[in-house]
């Protein structure tokens, strides 16, 4: 009898181990569908901090909006999970370049709990994404999709159907800095958008 329990508890154990391993593991699978140009995603937050050093030709006014983002992005990360997401409803764009700061101003948008996990679409202004937000690490999340423009077809983040073409690929980490959330889209050239929500 004391073998019989010694065994299922054993077994229980073993199960245990085995669904945990799994869930692990399955919160990371978003990570084998990364294209080549999205591999340093996870390194988002200091890649911004660290490229966008020397804008000197930027206005006052420009180096006053980017400080602003440097020392958010900078400050102490929170701990962060999709549903944290969910209540937020409108955002704007900041692009940064070598030619200046673009700021915009905020738009609708929503992110949707679904049996997949968290989506997220912003839903007016001409330059669109929509995509999947993944758990990253315990402070950040993933955002993988695709842009669009105005009513253009909603297109799906390359990686996930094997496609080749990456012209229309978004990916982008979110952090959350005190009450202010923000993702960090990397492009080429050392480039930056940066959403802003709320």
């Amino acid at each position: 009898m004391l073998n019989i329990m010694i065994n299922s508890i054993l077994l229980l154990f073993s199960m245990s181990v085995c669904v945990i391993a799994q869930g692990k593991e399955a919160g990371k699978e978003w990570k084998i569908n990364l294209t080549p140009n999205d591999e340093n995603i996870s390194d988002a937050a200091n890649l911004f901090i660290q490229n966008t050093a020397s804008l000197d030709e930027l206005s006052n006014k420009e180096k006053a909006v980017l400080k602003r983002l440097k020392d958010l992005v900078s400050g102490n990360p929170a701990k962060l999970v999709p549903k944290n997401l969910l209540k937020l409803k409108k955002v704007r764009s900041i692009q940064i370049t070598k030619h200046g700061v673009f700021n915009y101003p905020y738009f609708n948008c929503w992110f949707k709990q679904t049996d997949e996990g968290v989506i997220f679409k912003k839903t007016s202004g001409s330059q669109r994404k929509n995509g999947s937000i993944f758990q990253d690490k315990d402070t950040t999340l993933v955002f993988l999709g695709a842009w669009s423009v105005n009513d253009d077809a909603t297109l799906t983040y390359s990686g996930f159907k094997g496609l080749n073409d990456t012209s229309r690929d978004s990916a982008g980490l979110i952090i959350k800095r005190g009450n202010s959330f923000l993702s960090i889209f990397p492009k080429k050239e050392n480039t930056f958008e940066i959403y802003e929500f709320k």
